[in-house]
């Protein structure tokens, strides 16, 4: 473990993504909603724009495979749900209103988590940081960055 940046902000999300965004579950949720409203708004601007005059059209159709690649890229179908982290077992958390590839796609997670022995290496993890500053007082920069890294 380590190299984490600590606190992010809300562009950071998408100017520089972190791998993993730790946050409480209503804070998490209310960030996911939000964001495919609003991907999904500026998606369908995008379209009512590209097709109001054949010029336009053309253009989209040059650029048709930057958008299935960003379509992809941003379909919760693809990856079925996300691992809920915190209980004794593996738990993928879906979209509510998930298809069968979805389904699919959170089972195929889930056997992942399983395979990739993912709770197994966060108990150990949080195991060895527990015993490593249960001793005393915390130096900020070691707690966050491991020995001698930088607090960003």
């Amino acid at each position: 473990m380590g190299g984490g940046k600590g606190s992010i902000e809300g562009h950071d999300l998408f100017e520089k993504p972190a791998e993993v965004v730790i946050c409480d579950g209503f804070t998490g949720n209310v960030v996911l909603k939000t964001t495919e409203a609003v991907a999904h708004a500026i998606l369908s601007w995008l379209k009512l724009e590209l097709f109001r005059n054949p010029v336009r059209k053309l253009g989209a159709k040059l650029a048709e495979g930057a958008f299935k690649s960003i379509r992809k890229k941003t379909n919760y179908e693809e990856y079925g749900g996300m691992p809920l982290l915190g209980v004794n077992g593996v738990c993928i958390i879906a979209h509510g209103a998930s298809s069968p590839v979805a389904i699919k796609n959170a089972i195929r997670a889930a056997a992942e988590s399983i395979k990739l022995e993912i709770n197994p290496k966060i108990s150990r993890a949080v195991q060895s940081y527990n015993e490593k500053f249960s001793a005393g007082p915390i130096n900020r920069e070691e707690r966050f960055c491991g020995s001698g890294g930088e607090v960003s």
